[in-house]
């Protein structure tokens, strides 16, 4: 596939910084800033020391980028014209972004995920930089955080090995002194320094090239549940399936007060059809996530233990969902209605015979989920089903049941495709395990904002609820 114009234009700057404890380690002094360059025509890195220890001498976020950019300029691989819009890339950007002069700033720029820092939709941290001649250049810096793009969070050393770009090995407990290593040798200082920054340049470059080729998406992703959801998208796209029909929503005018220019503005609104909206809470009390518990406290015996898995769990079980039929529900307090195949959540109460060693029904308390004998609890179709097989009780107090509207299952088009780009992959590969993260993320964007979780918002420094994905449901 061509590489859209966006690409040819795309400047992304990798930065690290590294320090050392203070003397009674209750701070940091910043030793240095370092960044890795990377653009259409080539690559280029180095390294900016800091004066002092003390945070005076520190330096400001868009001082780094505007002296790296000056030094690509220098080197003749950036274009003699200064670029405006920047994505910088950091792995744990919350870390790197404090070893700044401004971060008390910096901090109400960039969103808040996954407790670190990146840049979600077009809301770029824009800043004026001087350079050496007095010129002023404005840069809209877009901030990436490669741990958001790496399979199960891999460090950067993980990373590394992945692309077969390794970090550098230190003496051993060089790491807690680099202060004396920059003094003892600070060729070795300045190579593990700049490394740092290389690795997150060349993921967050290579995983623009991903989604490029693989989505067709011009701007770098910003975390892998995102791939996820354009990946679904443009399946179900192909395959001429409705989104609005699997995801029970649909489309409508909704009129806003423009304070700016004092009047109406009309913007169409993506909401759930009635039918949904009015059972979603009894669905979302049905939703409990995985189930993770011990049954074993203490020593274990020495002995040969088997750890079964489900192989590609998560989409497998996604590819059997098929479209409801969100306009003919109905009510029902039969057990029987309650099978494993169908659409159905309900309130109920249950009693397992004494001699039951692992109930397979669900309740929730203040410290997590708890499977007794008998209580109350709300669940669904499957989960009904496999109490009754293991000798259950069951009681519907109030339960709803959707119909399948047809047997296209829009998911499994999703599941077969992460099945066979796993397969096409050597096994272990960063491609082979960014595939299967694609393909589990989908359950949890499918699952986003269904319960309270509570996020703070770095931007407006309050407390906000998660939201909805674009596939929640």
């Amino acid at each position: 596939m061509a590489s859209p114009r966006a690409s040819e234009d795309l400047l992304i700057i990798g930065f690290d910084a590294e320090w050392v404890l203070s003397a009674d380690k209750n701070s940091r002094h910043i030793l240095s800033y370092q960044y890795a360059g990377r653009c259409a025509k080539g690559e280029w890195s180095g390294i900016i020391y800091t004066k002092g220890l003390s945070k005076k001498d520190r330096i400001r976020f868009v001082d780094l980028i505007g002296k790296a950019i000056a030094d690509g300029r220098k080197r003749q691989i950036l274009p003699n014209k200064w670029p405006s819009s920047i994505y910088a890339a950091a792995h744990f950007s919350r870390a790197d972004l404090s070893a700044f002069k401004d971060f008390s700033k910096l901090n109400v720029e960039f969103d808040n995920v996954q407790k670190t820092f990146s840049t979600i939709g077009n809301k770029p941290y824009v800043r004026r930089y001087t350079d050496k001649s007095n010129n002023q250049h404005e840069f809209k810096i877009h901030l990436i955080d490669t741990m958001l793009l790496t399979p199960n969070k891999y460090g950067l050393e993980a990373l590394g090995d992945l692309y077969d770009f390794q970090k550098i090995k230190l003496p051993e407990g060089m790491i807690e002194k680099m202060d004396q290593l920059l003094i003892d040798d600070p060729a070795l200082f300045e190579e593990y320094a700049i490394r740092d920054a290389e690795i997150a340049a060349l993921h967050a470059w290579e995983m623009t090239k991903f989604a490029r080729d693989t989505f067709g998406t011009k701007k770098p992703p910003t975390t892998i549940g995102s791939l996820a959801v354009s990946h679904l998208n443009s399946l179900w796209s192909q395959a001429g399936i409705n989104s609005d029909a699997v995801l029970g929503e649909e489309t409508k005018p909704e009129k806003t007060w423009n304070s700016k220019n004092h009047k109406y503005i009309t913007k169409p609104k993506t909401v759930l059809i009635a039918s949904a909206h009015d059972h979603q809470n009894l669905a979302t009390e049905a939703y409990h996530g995985g189930r993770s518990e011990a049954y074993v406290f203490g020593f274990s015996k020495i002995d040969l233990w088997t750890d079964f898995d489900l192989q590609g769990a998560y989409t497998t079980a996604m590819a059997a969902i098929k479209v409801p039929d969100y306009q003919n529900f109905r009510t029902s307090r039969k057990v029987a209605d309650y099978r494993p195949s169908n659409l159905g959540f309900a309130r109920i109460s249950f009693v397992f015979p004494d001699d039951t060693r692992f109930p397979c029904l669900p309740v929730r308390t203040n410290h997590g989920l708890i499977f007794p004998l008998q209580g109350e609890s709300y669940v669904a179709s499957p989960e009904i089903a496999l109490a009754i097989n293991m000798g259950a009780k069951i009681k519907i107090k109030h339960g709803v049941i959707f119909p399948w509207k047809n047997n296209v299952r829009p998911y499994e088009h999703f599941s077969k495709d992460i099945r066979e780009k796993r397969t096409t992959c050597k096994k272990g590969s960063l491609q082979e395990r960014l595939w299967k993260e694609i393909g589990n993320s989908l359950y949890g964007k499918t699952a986003q904002g269904l319960r309270d979780k509570r996020l703070f918002d770095s931007r407006s420094g309050a407390t906000k609820r998660l939201g909805r994905s674009e596939v929640t449901n």
